[in-house]
């Protein structure tokens, strides 16, 4: 009887170890994160586990057959798979499949006979590998960018150290790889500001992933181009920055179309002097000036005067003329560090910045006197002078439209005095 009982127990408790080990091996299908299914060698579907059926977008009962996600030649295709598991047993394959909502996709097919001699059936294990496809083809896009791009390319280290180089870089830089392997970006971008202009780099490309700016980059042969500068930044998994793209095009076409462009906005095409767009920066930036070093500006405004009978008597050809040498001879009047503008017609405008009233005085009376001349033409004499008005900053006005308005008022009073003379505004005006 105990032999029995013993018997019954052992029996019992192996019974037990089989639901345990079935319900395990249950869990695990059920669970697996990749897609599980087995099929008869007709491809009829005997069992999916979860991940299959959200793989390929089926509930339940939808989908009977393995061939069902096959994209093109169904039968032709589970005939030939058959033929490769008989032979081998196993078969790995990557093919293109079709979802539920007809959407296609990329699948890699593991698949193994069980039990060949009695109930041969097939395991099949199904990897989507759309994404890895994409990216695959993706990085064979990027190669080829990179190698045809007209653009400069190059990847540094974590360092600023120069890793390698696409065929746009040498011939844009004169540079080979050979010449700036592992060497630092300055040996190729000028950074006067090096350090400072580094860190704003590492510290933008951290926390927006990418820094773009101008920056000058030297040629092979020394000479230094601009260039419009996109640096992207790649991250480990801890943040920090293992490798830096940069990606530049010369722009030196640009800005020297940009500088002529510029240049025609801010200079009087007859006399070459600043109009009066750029008189007006100029004078702010002498205004800056004198509020920072605690100094006076003085604005002096200039008429000419017997132009309009050299227009009208010698033409308008000969009063261009003289407008050239009137702009010429005020040049040689003043320093480097004034302002000659002319403002429209036969009306000038000389900035001076830092200086007395009494040195005021002495460069009107020189533009004066370097401005009265006789103008020539065949029998014809026609006097040419010049009448001046003076503003003074801060003294008179801080605005400078009002010292602008000041200065032209005080001119008026020349004129009105008898011409060829200067005029102070406000106390100073005689």
């Amino acid at each position: 009887m105990d032999i029995k009982i013993n018997s019954l127990f052992r029996f019992l408790q192996l019974k037990k170890q089989l639901c345990t080990s079935e319900a395990q091996q249950l869990a695990i299908f059920e669970q697996a994160p990749v897609s599980i299914a087995f099929t008869d060698l007709a491809f009829n579907l005997l069992k999916t586990n979860q991940q299959f059926l959200e793989q390929f977008g089926y509930k339940k009962h939808e989908i009977t057959s393995l061939s069902d996600i096959f994209n093109r030649d169904k039968v032709a295709l589970q005939n030939h798979l058959l033929e490769q598991l008989v032979k081998t047993e196993t078969i790995d394959i990557e093919l293109p499949t079709r979802q539920c909502n007809g959407d296609s996709s990329k699948t890699r097919f593991k698949g193994k006979i069980i039990n060949p001699s009695s109930n041969p059936q097939i395991i099949w294990i199904l990897e989507d590998i759309t994404l890895q496809e994409s990216s695959a083809a993706n990085l064979t896009l990027a190669a080829s960018v990179y190698q045809v791009s007209g653009a400069a390319m190059l990847i540094l280290d974590a360092h600023y150290k120069m890793l390698t180089i696409n065929p746009a870089f040498t011939e844009i830089t004169g540079f080979n790889l050979i010449e700036i392997e592992g060497k630092p970006i300055e040996r190729i971008f000028d950074l006067s500001i090096s350090q400072s202009t580094l860190n704003e780099i590492t510290l933008l490309v951290k926390k927006d992933g990418h820094w773009r700016g101008e920056l000058l980059i030297g040629r092979q042969s020394t000479e230094q181009f601009p260039a419009m500068v996109l640096v992207n930044g790649i991250k480990k998994a801890d943040g920090s920055i293992s490798h830096y793209v940069i990606m530049f095009v010369d722009i030196s076409d640009h800005k020297q179309l940009e500088d002529e462009l510029r240049y025609h906005a801010e200079i009087d095409p007859l006399t070459s002097l600043p109009n009066r767009k750029l008189f007006f920066q100029r004078l702010d930036t002498a205004i800056a000036s004198a509020n920072r070093f605690n100094y006076n500006v003085a604005l002096l405004y200039l008429d000419l005067d017997g132009f309009k009978q050299i227009n009208d008597s010698l033409g308008h050809g000969q009063g261009d003329n003289v407008l050239i040498e009137v702009a010429g001879r005020l040049m040689n009047c003043v320093r480097e560090v004034d302002t000659v503008a002319r403002l429209g017609g036969d009306e000038f405008v000389v900035i001076l910045n830092g200086t007395s009233k009494e040195l005021i005085a002495e460069t009107a009376q020189r533009i004066l006197d370097s401005l009265t001349m006789t103008v020539q033409e065949e029998n014809i004499e026609l006097p040419v002078s010049a009448s001046i008005g003076i503003a003074i900053y801060p003294e008179d006005n801080t605005n400078p439209l009002m010292l602008l308005k000041f200065a032209d008022e005080a001119m008026y009073r020349a004129k009105y005095k008898g011409k060829r003379q200067f005029c102070w505004h406000g106390y100073l005006s005689n």
